[in-house]
């Protein structure tokens, strides 16, 4: 596991050097499951919803999420990543994948590399 938490940091290092893990995993929470509220967010990341809050905006300042407010629920903030943060969580699995693969699996095998792939992202 620790392996593979440094091939994800140097991936993430090389696409976008100064996108923290937290904000990482921000992003591929928001890429497997769909938006989230900031409440959501914040029980799946550990952390308190203000801290969640901060994390959001500045994620946000980059371009890489959206925040809107349900008509329904004006107080709660929905969270979702944007076009932008989709290219940058698809870059950074990709490169990470490369080198799992070149690592672990054998690079012909595309079949074991999408399913290494898989087991990662689910870990992320």
């Amino acid at each position: 596991m620790v392996g593979s938490v440094a091939v994800t940091a140097r991936a993430i290092q090389a696409a976008a050097p100064d996108l923290t893990l937290v904000q990482w995993r921000l992003l591929v929470l928001l890429s497997s499951r769909g938006p989230l509220t900031i409440g959501e967010l914040a029980e799946r990341l550990g952390v308190t919803s203000s801290a969640t809050s901060r994390l959001v905006r500045r994620v946000a300042d980059r371009s890489l999420v959206r925040t809107s407010r349900p008509a329904a629920d004006r107080r709660n903030r929905r969270v979702a990543l944007s076009a932008p943060g989709r290219a940058l969580v698809e870059r950074v699995i990709a490169a990470r994948n490369r080198e799992l693969g070149r690592v672990a699996v054998d690079p012909g095998d595309q079949a074991s590399i999408d399913r290494l792939a898989e087991a990662f992202r689910e870990f992320a």
